[in-house]
Formats: C-alpha cells, structure tokens, sequence
C-alpha cells in the first residue's frame, strides 16, 4: 500500500513515537531512511529495539 510521500523526513515528539512511525512506515512498505528519515527529541533507553538495527 506504499504510495508517494510528501515529506522526506519526520520529528516525532519523543523516541518512542519515532519508532511507531518507523515501524508504521515498514509495514506500510517504506524504507526508512530510504525513503523517508524519521527522528525524535528524547533518549529511549531501548535503541536495540529499533528498526533499522
């Protein structure tokens, strides 16, 4: 269901709503930062659980 874009890059709030979206972007079939670069504004204890690794 992946279509075209409007944004190149997205700033989440916080980390945790950066990787939602990075994990919405992927199963939508986008291919972060591919496609698009996603960001947030805090630090998540848990980077190993992110996509990409």
């Amino acid at each position: 269901m992946k279509g075209k874009l409007d944004a190149t890059a997205i700033v989440a709030a916080n980390d945790q709503m950066a990787l939602g979206t990075m994990l919405a972007l992927s199963e939508l079939g986008y291919n972060v930062p591919g496609d698009v670069s996603v960001t947030g504004s805090t630090t998540f204890p848990k980077p190993d659980i992110s996509l990409p690794r």
